[in-house]
């Protein structure tokens, strides 16, 4: 089977692709990656990628449409079998030019909410593929392609604790200037913090940070590092929260209000109602919260206990097998 994945210009979106991706290749389909030009994803996609040269959102590229980049667009869909989008303008773009070619076309959403280019393709597609356990029309909760990376933790109470403060691949300088003055303020060696900080601010704040017992990071593949840390302070990306779920990890979330439908609260909305995570708003997040969340955690045993057994509780998804499972029932027919 050839199957088109079409992810572009967040992590959010393309680390679940290229998951679900590594998962089809090693079941011998053939799998391309569809991207747009000098966005997140070139990097990422390497020789397995076709780049349209479009603008990345709808309001640009009605400033400076490219009509003959969808007539190729139309080209690239006939090669395949079946097509999976994960959302961003491109999906917009993929559902439209296959309303020409027809070719089985389904949907996933990494969000508790459909996002602008999810709603539309969902009228063409034939499933939604679903990260969480949400009732929407042709929905299928399959979970996110990147939990199954995680590795489930075992119940653990310590009152010591490895604490990571973690806010998306560009950081947020708000967030950061706040966790600066909290760690630059300890004095004792009660807990470890790591603190991830992009690339892009990397220089800045590791001369801000004054205290040399700090771990400082330029990047980190946390579904490969979650054993590591028992407290993560985080944003409420899809991914993110869907691998603390699959991983067991504690975690206080601080969701972005700058962020589109404002979907990263709904999103931590969503688990906290469940018992699972903790929420912030960023206008609450102080040095005094972040140190009686520390607290909390390293030494309310019955609190931390009733966090692990509704992380536990949560239900998982074999996530690629079921897609994988689904498109096949479309193709074959």
């Amino acid at each position: 089977m050839k199957i088109l994945l079409v992810a572009s210009s967040s992590g959010g979106h393309v680390y679940p692709c290229i998951s679900f991706g590594d998962y089809l290749k090693k079941n011998h389909h053939k799998v391309k990656y569809l991207g747009i030009k000098n966005q997140f994803e070139e990097d990422i996609y390497l020789q397995e990628g076709i780049y349209l040269g479009i603008e990345n959102s709808f309001k640009k590229y009605l400033t400076h449409p490219n009509l003959q980049e969808l007539l190729y667009l139309k080209k690239i869909i006939k090669e395949f079998d079946a097509i999976i989008c994960f959302g961003g303008f491109i999906t917009f773009l993929v559902t439209i030019a296959n309303i020409f070619i027809n070719r089985p076309l389904f949907i996933h959403e990494q969000n508790v909410v459909l996002g602008d280019a999810n709603k539309i393709g969902s009228i063409f597609s034939k499933r939604v593929f679903t990260a969480f356990d949400i009732k929407i029309y042709k929905g299928m909760y399959v979970g996110n392609p990147r939990q199954e990376k995680c590795k489930k933790k075992e119940f653990s109470f310590k009152k010591k604790l490895r604490v990571l403060f973690v806010f998306g691949s560009l950081s947020s300088t708000t967030l950061l200037d706040i966790v600066c003055k909290y760690v630059n303020s300890i004095n004792d060696n009660m807990h470890d913090y790591t603190i991830v900080i992009s690339k892009k601010y990397y220089q800045i704040y590791t001369k801000k940070i004054l205290n040399k017992r700090i771990t400082l990071l330029s990047n980190i593949d946390l579904s490969k590092n979650y054993d590591n840390y028992d407290l993560i302070f985080s944003r409420a990306g899809a991914s993110t929260l869907s691998e603390i779920i699959a991983s067991r990890t504690y975690a206080v979330i601080i969701p972005s209000p700058y962020v589109k439908h404002n979907h990263q609260y709904k999103n931590a909305l969503y688990l906290k109602k469940k018992g699972m995570i903790d929420v912030l708003l960023e206008k609450d997040f102080s040095l005094e919260n972040i140190n009686r969340f520390i607290e909390l955690y390293s030494s309310d045993f019955s609190y931390v206990y009733n966090r692990y057994l509704r992380l536990s509780m949560y239900r998982l998804r074999n996530s690629n097998e079921l897609m994988e499972k689904e498109i096949l029932k479309y193709v074959k027919n």
